[in-house]
C-alpha cells in the first residue's frame, strides 16, 4: 500500500520545500500541493519532483474548480483536498494536512536519535 497527502499551503519557500521533504523521505508516494499564492521559489522546484503534483491556486485554478476563489481557508483547503481525492488514483491511502503538521512514524530514520 502507498500512501500521499494534500496541502493547501501559504506559507515561505524554504517551509514549503522542508514540508514536502520530510514526507518524501517518510515514504510518502504522491504529495498534492496547492500553492494558496503565487510561490515561483516552491512552485519551480516541487513540479520537477515525479512525487509532487503542484499547482498555484490562481482564478483559472478556481474557475475550474466551479467559480471564484473561496474566502475562507477551510473552504479552499476543502476543495482542494477533494481535488486531489478525485485525481486518477495514485495512492492507496490520502491524507490532508497543513504545512504545521507532520507525520510521524516511529519506524522514520527521522525519529531515531
Amino acid at each position: 500500500m502507498n500512501w500521499g497527502l494534500s496541502a493547501t499551503i501559504l506559507a515561505p519557500a524554504a517551509d514549503i520545500l522542508r514540508f514536502a521533504a520530510y514526507h518524501i523521505e517518510l515514504g510518502a508516494h504522491r504529495l498534492y500541493i496547492y500553492l494558496d499564492d503565487d510561490n515561483p521559489a516552491a512552485f519551480n522546484p516541487l513540479k520537477d519532483h515525479p512525487k509532487v503534483r503542484v499547482q498555484t491556486c490562481d482564478a483559472a485554478h478556481w474557475k475550474k474548480l466551479g467559480g471564484r476563489r473561496p474566502v475562507k481557508h477551510q473552504a479552499r483547503q476543502t476543495m482542494n483536498a477533494t481535488h486531489a481525492y478525485h485525481r486518477r488514483a495514485e495512492v492507496d491511502w490520502l491524507i490532508h494536512m497543513d504545512a504545521d503538521e507532520f507525520t510521524w512514524m516511529p519506524t522514520s530514520s527521522l525519529c531515531r536519535t
